[in-house]
């Protein structure tokens, strides 16, 4: 097809937006593309997001630009239906990977159902016009739990990285030219995941950050471990370090389908991820390990793979076991092994499956999936302060967004449910789907909402 080439996004540099304060910083800061925007990604009891004025936010990476579900977008529609739809594209097929925005552009990964190949897509953000279409790999099979274009894109306004089931990396720049290709499964070996790789990368500081957690049981006898985690320049596709990450699990727990975390404490920058029955934290220079926090999976259950990866709340790392199993949440900056004397709260009251947690507004949300039941949670101590039951037949498999003070989520026949954030309110439900199974996380950005279904991707806001 014709490839369309829009004008790349200018740099923008929103410092002259943000308030200045005196005082001390936050000791905890979130490393993301555009943490200037947003809260400055401070600790909000110190710098609440009411502090900011109103600043259209990219959503550069699966999670959004402070890496926890929230948009930095102070209005966005509570309605998505005729009223507010600015425009519906037709998608070459399905995928789980959420839409990333940055600037006009929208990327996508997708599965070609013509072609059955695994494709990247860039779409123009104001009219949904499919600018280009480039085919990656073939796709060569999917399951009901998952396909090989699940990992979301991630970008830096500079250049947009696609990573696949397949082990397939391809890079673009914004308007479409390829950058450059490899493949892991053939650098590395097959991948060992019983539902497919299905973890997003990691793109800030200058640096691509992939990790593959996976069963070690055909590991060569000389390698520490089949798990590893990898920085790449993400302007020429070469390894800058790459670290292998060595656990206690056993087979399939073993397994992680999340995505690493940047922050930093006390000036010092941490790369955390959750898989192998415990949280690390590596110097994202140079992959070297600082610190771990073990003893979740106390029996080691063979069968505690890893769905939501860790997100940094209220200035933990937060993480959440396998199959109903505790939520924990550990302090930053420690050195060795942390789990007897940094953690701050663990609780079997709040759990999630499969969606990632949520930080917004002060608060985190969890969304449990398959009992379809959202809590809302104290960040400080883990205590449920209010909960309530979506009412809806399908799991949910997409996770939680913050934004325009309101809450979407979306079940998997494409049915969004718009809540209050301050009360368990369902404000409005929009069955948006038409076949199909649909895991995208909705996104709010530059005042506009994105659901991805199986078939289409929509966006609303005004006219």
């Amino acid at each position: 097809m014709a490839i369309v080439s829009p004008s790349p996004s200018p740099q923008r540099d929103f410092s002259k937006h943000l308030p200045h304060h005196s005082g001390t910083a936050s000791p905890v800061k979130t490393m993301s593309y555009l943490s200037t925007i947003l809260r400055c990604a401070v600790v909000p009891a110190l710098l609440s997001t009411t502090l900011l004025p109103s600043v259209a936010a990219d959503w550069p990476n699966w999670r959004g630009p402070t890496l926890d579900g929230a948009s930095g977008e102070a209005v966005l529609p509570e309605k998505l239906d005729a009223s507010t739809q600015v425009w519906a594209t037709e998608l070459p097929g399905p995928s789980a990977g959420t839409p990333v925005v940055w600037g006009n552009h929208i990327f996508l990964p997708s599965i070609d159902k013509a072609t059955s190949n695994l494709v990247a897509l860039g779409v123009e953000r104001t009219t949904g016009k499919i600018l280009w279409n480039h085919p990656v790999a073939p796709s060569l099979g999917n399951n009901s739990r998952n396909d090989m274009a699940t990992p979301s894109a991630v970008t830096d306004g500079k250049v947009a990285v696609f990573m696949y089931g397949s082990g397939d990396l391809a890079a673009f720049s914004v308007d479409g030219k390829p950058l450059w290709a490899r493949n892991l499964q053939k650098e590395h070996g097959k991948f060992e995941i019983m539902w497919m790789y299905g973890s997003s990368p990691l793109l800030a500081g200058g640096r691509l950050f992939v990790q593959v957690l996976q069963n070690d049981g055909k590991k060569p006898a000389d390698q520490p471990s089949a798990s590893f985690l990898k920085a790449i320049d993400p302007q020429t596709g070469k390894d800058l370090w790459h670290h292998w990450r060595p656990t206690e699990g056993k087979d399939e727990a073993l397994e992680s389908y999340g995505t690493p975390i940047l922050y930093a404490v006390n000036g010092r920058e941490e790369l955390a991820l959750f898989g192998g029955d415990l949280v690390t934290a590596h110097d994202p220079a140079t992959g070297k390990e600082l610190w771990r926090s073990d003893g979740y999976n106390e029996q080691r259950k063979k069968n505690w793979r890893s769905i939501p990866g860790s997100v940094l709340i209220d200035g933990k790392v937060v993480s959440i076991t396998a199959r109903g199993g505790r939520t924990f949440a550990v302090k930053p900056g420690g050195s060795g092994d942390v789990t007897s004397s940094n953690v701050a709260w663990n609780t079997t009251e709040v759990t999630s499956d499969v969606c990632m947690p949520l930080f917004y507004q002060g608060k985190m949300y969890v969304l449990d999936g398959d009992k379809k039941v959202f809590r809302c949670v104290d960040p400080a101590t883990g205590k449920v302060l209010w909960q309530g039951d979506i009412p809806t037949k399908p799991v949910l498999r997409a996770s939680p967004m913050g934004g325009g003070g309101r809450i979407y989520l979306m079940d998997e026949s494409a049915t969004v449910f718009v809540l209050a954030a301050d009360e368990f309110k369902i404000l409005g439900t929009y069955p948006l789907g038409e076949g199909g199974i649909a895991r995208a996380t909705v996104v709010g950005s530059h005042g506009t909402v994105f659901v991805r279904t199986a078939e289409k991707l929509f966006a609303f806001g005004a006219k």
